[in-house]
């Protein structure tokens, strides 16, 4: 078990997208906010997430899939492919992913210089980490790089407002996170991400209202 101080005792500072990171792994661990996050709530919240993702996935079992910021490797350990990598800037992430996890193809890298040849893969997920990235546009370029023709690519972003308020109801603070350096909507996703996608609200409720949106993007439609 990775103890770690609470989030809102954690002295984070600006920095570079590794520096941040870094000091975010420091704050928070996926994995004990994935498996023992009190309120149940946040479990059954993020369990919803993942199923969303798993959905939209489809059969993945002969497939080459790429966790774009992997963390700790929770969700590459939740599902069955081919081949899986994760991609992670953190190092302190990557070293607890290899820690528990049988699956080994956990490269440290920034997700806007993917080190991968063109059309290697036939999913990328990137599930709540372009918030944190500047410059994330280039991110989208560099996953429509990597991946087939056929391919797609996963995203889902929290709903900044929604989650706040969330936050706040729930005594979880801080009722902003510091790294999130960008809130990207559903308006955004349609003017700098793609033409056309596939939707789902978590929970299965209208935007605005949403905690969380994710989505399901065509190769051929990423902009």
């Amino acid at each position: 078990m990775v103890h770690l101080p609470p989030l809102e005792k954690a002295k984070l500072q600006l920095g570079t997208n590794a520096e941040r990171a870094e000091q975010y792994a420091d704050a928070v661990s996926h994995n004990i906010v994935y498996f023992s996050s009190k309120p149940s709530l946040l479990r059954w919240i993020h369990e919803k997430r993942f199923r969303s993702i798993k959905s939209l996935m489809g059969n993945s079992e002969d497939k080459i899939i790429l966790d774009a910021g992997s963390g700790e490797g929770y969700f590459l350990s939740q599902i069955n492919a081919k081949e899986k990598y994760g991609i992670e800037i953190s190092t302190k992430r990557i070293e607890r992913a290899k820690s528990i996890s049988s699956n080994q193809n956990f490269i440290r890298g920034d997700v806007k210089k993917l080190p991968f040849q063109p059309g290697k893969f036939d999913i990328i997920i990137c599930s709540e980490v372009l918030e944190h990235v500047d410059n994330y546009k280039d991110a989208i370029q560099e996953f429509k790089r990597c991946l087939r023709p056929s391919g797609k690519l996963i995203l889902s972003f929290p709903n900044e407002k929604m989650v706040r308020l969330a936050r706040a109801l729930i005594f979880r603070f801080p009722i902003h996170e510091p790294d999130h350096i960008n809130n990207i909507t559903l308006s955004d996703v349609k003017h700098y991400i793609a033409k056309k996608f596939i939707e789902k609200n978590v929970p299965k409720i209208p935007y605005p209202l949403c905690l969380y949106q994710v989505y399901c993007i065509a190769a051929s439609d990423l902009l």
